[in-house]
């Protein structure tokens, strides 16, 4: 026997005779129990109890039986066999011990031992059981956990895998089971480092654990002045614990929101946990909001945060559930409003009075907010709120970018009313520069490129299906060549072949219109039955569709640097090749069709760029095409410097060495690029001070223009 188990059996052997001694007068008498508040020192003398009068009698039999082995364990040690034999009765009577001790017999409930563990094997084993269960700190004990870890401090450093297989230590278990804060000290007190180590799949502190239970603040704090460092680190799901506090709801739907003091207090000791963002992006604000805090939760968070923050969003769910903006929530973004620069608004839902308050809030120029993207459709209001937007965009003169969305249940219903008092406040709008569109369908040309304000440049749509009738659509040529717009994009839209046409036309009047994108679809919104719109035959049927003379126009204005086409306009290759050759503006070419309907158009684009234009950057054809690819680097590096036949030697070398690209090219690439610029000026590189090289100095080429490099 070893001396610590011997140790320990001869202690327990002085009780059991000290308890045998009292049997006369207390039969049932226990050990004296570690918290006497709790666990009363006897079993309850009721003669009418059955079982405890059942108790009493197996426990006096059974200590008469082991005073004799309790005597032998304190005068000396027995022979081997009959020390085996004791130590065995010993741990077999624990449970007599123990039903007489401070524990009733109901604290254990549904436990499936009644036993305390006599090895640490056997208690590590019972630690397993209870923790897989479901509903542990229901049916079980927590009592018996807390002293089984007392016995065997060294198991409060394991872990012990959950019903789900997540792994914890079992500090973590008894939080999870809403351990009163008496129990959670003890057991800390067992191994204080458990604060620090990340846990389960979630990877959470303990603080992490604590911080979505109801009630549970006192605990709460606890652990945050035990390890107040937890405050700032995330877990495994990128949240911080007041992240956690603030989003309890959303971990057990019935929780109450946290409240405001152990928001201020958590916040108190590490104030930039309300500026750093989760993985998914929310931050303290984002959540504050969404869960409904009152007002005094909201203005403590936003006084913490910087003068003006970047960007708050309200998004159209939150956690699966749809967001509703009504007037509560409409009052707190006033409020946010005057701290953010970016303003995405875009609920599920809004309610009239939110609506109203909200479009007052821009009317009335927040200072701070320049860029605000709504979603919002024209069944979200009535004529009396359509007037309030339009007067909202008339006066606010903050604003400098405005995006309207539609929501996709109502993006098959006419929104034209809606668009047309949005064109109307634009149109007077002295402050914005960009307009963004999208998801609606109605009568919106004018909107799209007659409503520009003073300073409106950028105008981008997508999603779009226009139902305006080129016959109803008649814009005003001065109108175009007044307007500021310099970038127009419209991507993914409907619109009628003769309303392309016209829009392509007007737009070559615009004098700062630089950069044009259009991506449209036919669609023909005329009366016309499908079977008669169908006899005009294939041949009309395209000519219908080609806008070559109207983009010839545009191209020829000499102010155009980007155009890109879907895939719906048909056009003739070859005056647009030509057009190319002696454009000196376009820097950006994408028209898919050109290339998907006919292979050739490529060999014809790959003779523009080798002998003539000089500007493109970037042709996207159907295929890579690596030829046309070369010489839109060579563009990009200066080809056309270096054809000017004024160019001086001196600025061809500077320009040259210049180039920092080249030296980051590598192998062929880097030689065929060098050579390619060289043989753009031959007549520079090939003279010195001058004089052209003697055609005598050098050996007969077969092609003389193209002098090798040995002989500069």
């Amino acid at each position: 026997m070893t001396p610590s188990l011997k140790q320990e059996n001869t202690t327990e052997a002085a009780a059991l005779l000290l308890l045998a001694s009292s049997s006369n007068q207390q039969p049932a008498a226990a050990l004296p129990p570690k918290n006497e508040q709790d666990n009363p020192t006897t079993i309850p003398d009721d003669d009418d109890d059955e079982c405890c009068r059942s108790a009493k009698r197996a426990a006096t039999g059974k200590m008469e039986g082991f005073v004799t082995a309790a005597e032998a364990l304190l005068v000396g040690p027995p022979p081997s066999h009959q020390e085996t034999t004791a130590v065995e009765d010993l741990n077999a009577s624990r449970a007599s011990v123990v039903s007489l001790s401070s524990r009733s017999s109901t604290a254990r409930g549904g436990l499936p031992f009644d036993e305390f563990p006599a090895t640490e094997e056997e208690a590590r084993v019972q630690l397993e059981v209870v923790f897989s269960l479901e509903e542990w700190s229901d049916m079980g004990d927590q009592e018996h956990v807390l002293e089984t870890l007392s016995m065997f401090p060294v198991l409060a450093t394991e872990r012990f895998a959950d019903c789900t297989g997540n792994s914890f230590h079992p500090l973590a278990h008894l939080i999870f089971s809403q351990t009163g804060l008496e129990h959670i000290r003890e057991v800390l007190n067992l191994w204080p480092d458990v604060l620090a180590l990340p846990q389960g799949r979630e990877q959470n502190l303990p603080l992490h654990i604590a911080c979505v239970y109801d009630n549970y603040d006192e605990v709460t704090a606890f652990l945050v002045r035990s390890h107040p460092l937890a405050l700032t680190k995330f877990n495994g799901d990128g949240m911080l614990p007041l992240h956690r506090v603030l989003a309890k709801k959303q971990f057990i739907p019935c929780n109450e929101i946290a409240t405001f003091a152990l928001i201020q207090f958590m916040v108190g000791l590490y104030p930039q946990s309300v500026v750093l963002s989760t993985a998914s992006g929310m931050t303290a604000l984002d959540y504050a909001f969404h869960e409904g805090y009152d007002i005094f939760v909201l203005y403590f968070i936003l006084n913490l945060l910087a003068p003006v923050m970047q960007q708050f969003t309200v998004g159209k769910s939150y956690y699966g559930k749809p967001v509703v903006l009504d007037l509560d929530k409409a009052q707190v973004l006033n409020r946010i409003m005057a701290h953010t620069q970016n303003l995405h608004c875009e609920p599920m839902e809004w309610t009239a009075e939110g609506l109203s308050f909200f479009l007052d809030c821009l009317k009335n120029n927040p200072t701070a907010t320049n860029k605000v993207r709504l979603r919002l459709a024209q069944s979200d209001m009535d004529s009396e709120g359509r007037f309030s937007l339009k007067q909202a965009l008339e006066m606010n003169t903050n604003l400098n970018s405005f995006c309207l969305v539609c929501p996709s249940n109502d993006a098959k219903l006419d929104n034209s009313a809606l668009l047309q008092s949005v064109r109307e406040g634009l149109k007077l709008n002295r402050g914005i520069q960009c307009f963004q569109l999208g998801q609606f369908l109605g009568r919106m040309l004018d909107l799209v490129t007659c409503s520009a304000g003073d300073k409106l440049t950028t105008v981008e749509v997508a999603q779009l299906s226009f139902t305006d009738v080129a016959a109803e659509w008649n814009p005003n040529p001065d109108v175009f060549r007044a307007s500021p717009l310099q970038s127009l994009t419209i991507t993914s839209c409907l619109m009628h072949p003769d309303c392309v046409r016209k829009l392509i036309s007007n737009l070559a009047l615009m004098p700062a219109l630089n950069a044009v994108s259009l991506d449209v679809f036919g669609r023909d919104f005329s009366t016309k039955a499908p079977e008669e719109q169908s006899k005009s035959g294939p041949k009309s049927v395209k000519q219908q569709y080609n806008v070559t003379t109207e983009l010839l126009a545009l191209l020829g204005n000499g102010k155009l640097r980007s155009l890109s086409l879907g895939s719906y306009p048909v056009l003739d290759f070859g005056p647009l090749c030509e057009e190319l050759k002696q454009n000196t503006t376009l820097q950006f070419f994408n028209v898919p069709t050109c290339f998907e309907t006919d292979q050739a158009n490529e060999e014809a684009m790959l003779d523009v760029m080798a002998s003539h234009n000089t500007s493109l950057l970037q042709v996207k054809t159907a295929t890579i095409n690596e030829p046309i690819i070369h010489y839109t680097t060579l563009n990009a590096l200066g080809r056309g410097k270096l054809r000017d036949p004024s160019l001086a030697h001196h600025t061809f070398v500077d320009h040259i060495c210049s180039i920092t690209l080249i030296n980051a090219l590598e192998g062929n690439t880097k030689h065929s690029v060098m050579y390619g610029l060289l043989r753009e000026c031959p007549k520079v590189w090939a003279s010195w001070d001058g004089q052209q090289i003697s055609p005598t100095s050098r050996k007969r080429r077969r092609n003389p223009r193209l002098p090798s490099l040995s002989q500069s």
